[in-house]
């Protein structure tokens, strides 16, 4: 098994049942991108296993995650994460959708 692979079961089968970030962005409109590090309350980011063990493991505090709505899907698909090199509240409009 890759690391990769042992990386995406861990998520799976420890952290995803307790990952801050989900119902949040489920919350979030379709196609709206949203810095990762805001979907953690400040306290979160103190605490939290998927902030603190799975996004550094991953380098992925500095990502973005948008949540995209299929056709014909009244709930969130998955959400779709990259590391890019942007801060909070310099996100460029997503065209996603558009």
């Amino acid at each position: 098994m890759s690391g990769r692979d042992g990386f995406d079961r861990d998520y799976f089968n420890v952290y995803r049942p307790h990952d801050e970030r989900l119902p949040r962005l489920r919350r979030q409109p379709d196609s709206h991108p949203i810095h990762v590090t805001e979907l953690f309350t400040r306290e979160e980011k103190k605490t939290s296993a998927v902030h603190n063990e799975v996004l550094a493991r991953g380098q992925a505090r500095n990502g973005v995650m948008v949540r995209l709505d299929g056709p014909n899907r009244p709930r969130p698909a998955l959400p779709a994460a990259r590391r890019l090199p942007v801060r909070p509240g310099q996100i460029p409009a997503c065209p996603i959708g558009a």
